[in-house]
């Protein structure tokens, strides 16, 4: 969903859209408001282009690719065709053109296309900041807080606010398991994800067994520091409670990283969702040490998709896929 709420990126066959309407919270957007009328854009070549996604101010495209013809730079050409993380940017967003975008290697990996993948971005708001995951185990002199050597899928942040000096930080660090679907709030401090790893280090509304698929809250409001981050604030988003074998999925997190959306086939999310069909559920942050876990009208439950959901930069619409015209408000 576009943040003017005017726009869905989706579609799903045999579905319907649900659209759920959440107690609204502030944000002020940065000003101006989106000036570009077209993304920086990418070259026809040969080669895998996928995941793209653009910057709420249009400045910024990041996408997936293993080519090596997307750079000027000879030195982060993707000699290799890893698979690795690109982004193309302009300062001039009245008219992006061939000689005003500037084409960024985020990621430079090492190794063949089968040696691990950079994969699954997001971007904030003014695309300063990307987020994603990585099965790398990045060199400490390319990113920050770094360390990957069991080659397990982790989170990172790029900023790349400074297209001559890109900057990598692992945000987590764990071991056996995957943490994947990083979605960065707007403001860039926040990022919501899955993780089923363990050794994930958790400081708020905490499972004490690890191993369990969860959704969890990274602060990243200490990204900035030019300091050694040995870590990061991290919450779970999704309750304790639920079924070993509880699903969780596509998180999505709201301009300044309050308010949480998933969907689940939890059984005792609420009571009443007995058995396994999935719904739409929040998780709204009063505080950074207070999560609570916010419920929709009967009516909503059980009819969701395990789709991806959309949320507007207010959180107060939530647009989802669903079997049934039912779960349709309006």
């Amino acid at each position: 969903m576009s943040p003017t709420r005017k726009f869905l990126p989706f579609a799903m066959r045999n579905s319907t859209f649900g659209c759920l309407a959440l107690p609204s919270e502030p944000f002020v957007f940065p000003q101006p408001m989106p000036q570009c009328a077209v993304y920086p854009t990418v070259p026809k070549g040969d080669g895998l282009l996928i995941s793209p996604i653009g910057s709420q101010d249009g400045s910024l495209l990041a996408f997936v690719s293993n080519r090596q013809d997307l750079t000027a730079t000879a030195s982060i050409s993707n000699a290799d065709r890893n698979v690795e993380l690109f982004a193309n940017k302009t300062n001039q967003c009245t008219s992006p053109t061939a000689t005003n975008v500037i084409s960024l290697q985020v990621t430079s990996s090492s190794g063949n296309i089968f040696g691990g993948y950079n994969l699954a971005p997001s971007v904030n708001y003014s695309g300063m900041r990307i987020a994603f995951i990585s099965d790398r185990n990045f060199s400490q002199n390319a990113c920050r807080n770094c360390s990957n050597p069991d080659a397990n899928f982790e989170v990172f942040v790029a900023d790349v606010s400074e297209s001559n000096a890109i900057t990598l930080t692992q945000v987590t660090s764990t071991t056996a398991g995957a943490s994947t679907s990083p979605a960065i709030s707007a403001d860039g401090n926040y990022v919501a994800f899955l993780s089923d790893a363990r050794g994930l280090v958790c400081e708020v509304n905490c499972t004490a067994s690890g191993g369990r698929l969860h959704i969890y809250r990274a602060d990243l409001r200490n990204l900035s520091n030019t300091t050694h981050i040995t870590s990061f604030v991290m919450s779970q988003v999704t309750p304790p409670s639920g079924a070993s074998n509880a699903d969780y999925d596509f998180p999505m997190i709201s301009s300044n990283g309050a308010t949480v959306v998933y969907v689940t086939n939890v059984a005792d999310v609420e009571a009443g969702n007995a058995g396994n069909a999935y719904e739409v559920r929040q998780a709204r942050y009063n505080d950074p040490t207070n999560c609570t876990q916010l419920g929709w009208p009967v009516q909503w439950r059980k009819h969701a998709q395990k789709a991806p959901v959309g949320m507007s930069h207010d959180a107060v619409v939530v647009v989802f896929t669903s079997p049934d015209a039912k779960a349709i408000i309006s």
